[in-house]
């Protein structure tokens, strides 16, 4: 998906569209970034044998829940 935005921003000489590709990217990123240290909060939590569940958000804002436990 990255690599589709990194195509659209290179394909079209527009500064304006340059940087609504360069912020669709920082937002599929940052989005990455929170599924990322959501599951290690739940793994962490799940070490210490309390159950959790996230929520994972997809770059087209899907959620996705997932439960964890022992």
């Amino acid at each position: 998906m990255i690599n589709m935005i990194f195509q659209c921003a290179i394909a079209d000489e527009s500064d304006a569209v340059k940087r609504l590709c360069m912020l669709s990217e920082f937002i599929m990123l940052r989005r990455f970034l929170d599924n990322i240290q959501a599951l290690v909060r739940t793994v962490k939590l799940n070490q210490l044998g309390i159950e959790g569940s996230i929520e994972f958000v997809d770059a087209y804002g899907s959620n996705m829940h997932v439960s964890m436990g022992n």
